[in-house]
């Protein structure tokens, strides 16, 4: 089936519901969870929908272009006997200026549909081999400088962070503009409550449902939580019932995820011939 008739049959929030399954099953494994957190952060050059279908179609998923660009960029070619990954490419008409002509503004161009484009995994092609990013990591790598760059990136947001001895047995509490964080936390901990606590901000950020149970919204932030600290190299045990989540959810934890990443400046790294 075509993905524009796919689309047409609003079976989308099964594609939903199937990647928080996806998400769900790979909280127990740090080496599926990695490979997910990758998937999620390192296509930033797609688009949430297409990131989803592309994840459906194959969800082994991880460096993928067009057939041309596989041949001319790295000399790879195309595996026998391998079915194409759909994505949706936007189709612009430049608007005509005073003379009727196509203007060559290009901020003044209008969408008017989508197109089907195939792509390829890298994994169904074959030829010399080539440097590929496999990991995603920080400039930092020291917890206690990672710490405070998880402070300073708080504090972008108009917030203060305690990190003295607090009164109380939870990790963290936020009140008005202040983040408190539990001292009697290792440092591990106290990364993961920060993270925690920016993934509640994003989210606050994208989602908007104010039908939105308390209990969802904080499985919602575990879930974005687990994926941050899945790059930065700190467990967490998040297992959730994803019945309690909604096919929305996928979509607010994939934006939240990608925003925290980029504020914390997760980049692309340690490379490796494939």
């Amino acid at each position: 089936m075509e993905i524009k008739d796919y689309i047409k049959t609003s079976e989308l929030k099964e594609i939903k519901r199937e990647l928080l399954e996806t998400l769900n099953s790979a909280v127990s494994d740090p080496e599926r969870m990695k490979k997910f957190a990758r998937f999620v952060l390192s296509t930033h050059t797609y688009s949430l929908f297409n990131k989803m279908i592309m994840h459906y179609q194959y969800p082994e998923v991880s460096q993928v272009m067009g057939k041309i660009a596989w041949e001319k960029t790295f000399q790879r070619t195309l595996k026998s006997d391998i079915n194409p990954i759909s994505i949706l490419a936007p189709v612009f008409k430049s608007e005509k200026d005073d003379k009727g002509k196509p203007s060559k503004d290009k901020s003044k161009k209008i969408l008017i549909g989508f197109r089907t484009v195939k792509v390829y995994d890298i994994t169904q092609t074959e030829g010399p081999d080539i440097e590929i990013v496999t990991e995603l990591g920080l400039k930092v790598d020291d917890p206690e400088e990672l710490l405070q760059e998880l402070v300073f990136i708080t504090a972008l947001d108009g917030y203060t962070v305690d990190l003295q001895a607090m009164g109380f047995k939870e990790g963290s509490r936020v009140s008005d503009k202040s983040i408190h964080i539990n001292q009697a936390l290792d440092m591990e901990s106290k990364i993961v409550e920060l993270i925690n606590v920016l993934s509640k901000m994003h989210l606050q950020h994208y989602d908007k449902r104010k039908e939105l149970s308390t209990e969802a919204m904080a499985l919602e932030a575990k879930m974005v939580t687990t994926i941050i600290s899945s790059v930065v190299g700190t467990a967490v045990n998040a297992n959730v019932n994803i019945d309690l989540l909604e096919d929305k959810s996928i979509t607010a934890i994939f934006k939240a995820a990608d925003s925290v990443a980029k504020a914390m400046g997760v980049k692309l790294r340690n490379k490796e011939v494939a």
